[in-house]
């Protein structure tokens, strides 16, 4: 405040010094008023900006993650063979194929395994059955064919450790490129904010500042009580002002927050999912042993009897 007002100055002196606040504060709060509706606009477009991107990159989840969820196989399924055994014929090549199962599995218990002379009697056995079937090859025995062909080129040296990478783990990874790159613009909007939060809770600390100034002086100066008064009035205005902007201000900072923070939330899920996609593609390699050991998981029976021929 003027000098002049704290001593014992005239009144002349006291009226320039306090008919001067308004016009002064006014281009100072012109000023100010202008940088802080930069502020807010800036805050506002930063609020829309970030639900934008939370709504396409979050809440609209890419296919790809659900399908590195789903991409590992299910559970194993029931290993038993289900073969006919209605006519003869059938009868006969039912025998056949769980005598030739059991002498793979003899074979494959073998310490260490002739793995050539294993595939090859694979080889040997599944186009047997193939052919044994006529076209008609039952559910259960299929699935056993593929599974030993698997075997079979494992046994053969065929390498897994390049397996290709799954094309959903490709796309997610893509996507979870797009969420790095929105968090880091996020949190250097959160930084922007943050320093606009700042100028505006400057400007509000300043003029409550400068309210109680002014409030001390209205009492001190009764033959000024109107002038001050309504200055006074004024400046609660503005106070009041100010912290609408300020709570408009943390209203975009904290939902800004809590955005950054889901995006956060969902970058690990999405890197969770991305390393173990990548767990399970190196774990091919142990795919030999996986199919090795589902093959000796298949229950051999023994021979089944022949109908009785009908005694004439």
């Amino acid at each position: 405040m003027p000098a002049q007002l704290d001593g014992e100055a005239g009144n002349s002196k006291a009226n320039k010094g306090i008919d001067g606040w308004p016009a002064s504060l006014s281009k100072l709060e012109k000023a100010r008023e202008d940088e802080v509706q930069t502020l807010l606009e800036q805050a506002q477009e930063f609020k829309a900006k970030s639900d934008a991107r939370t709504s396409e990159l979050v809440l609209k989840r890419p296919q790809c993650l659900a399908d590195l969820v789903h991409s590992q196989a299910e559970a194993n399924e029931d290993l038993l063979l289900d073969l006919p055994v209605e006519s003869e014929r059938e009868l006969s090549n039912a025998s056949g194929i769980h005598y030739d199962l059991k002498d793979i599995q003899r074979l494959l218990q073998e310490d260490p395994i002739d793995k050539e002379n294993a595939a090859r009697r694979i080889h040997m056995c599944t186009q047997y059955w193939t052919l044994s079937c006529k076209g008609a090859c039952p559910e259960s025995l299929g699935k056993l064919i593929s599974c030993l062909g698997v075997l079979a080129t494992h046994l053969e040296g065929a390498s897994t450790t390049e397996s290709p990478i799954h094309p959903a783990e490709e796309e997610a990874r893509s996507y979870l490129g797009k969420l790095d790159a929105a968090f880091t613009e996020a949190n250097a909007e959160i930084e922007h904010g943050l320093s606009g939060r700042e100028a505006l809770d400057s400007a509000r600390l300043q003029t409550a500042s400068k309210l109680q100034e002014v409030s001390a002086q209205a009492m001190e100066y009764e033959r000024l009580a109107r002038s001050a008064r309504l200055h006074e009035a004024e400046l609660r205005e503005r106070e009041d002002t100010y912290t609408q902007h300020l709570n408009t201000c943390n209203n975009a900072v904290n939902a800004q927050r809590e955005n950054t923070d889901m995006l956060a939330k969902h970058i690990a899920e999405v890197k969770a999912l991305v390393e173990q996609s990548a767990e399970r593609r190196r774990d091919q390699e142990g795919a030999f042993q996986s199919a090795l050991a589902t093959i000796l998981t298949y229950p051999v029976k023994g021979l089944p009897s022949k109908k009785a021929s009908p005694v004439e």
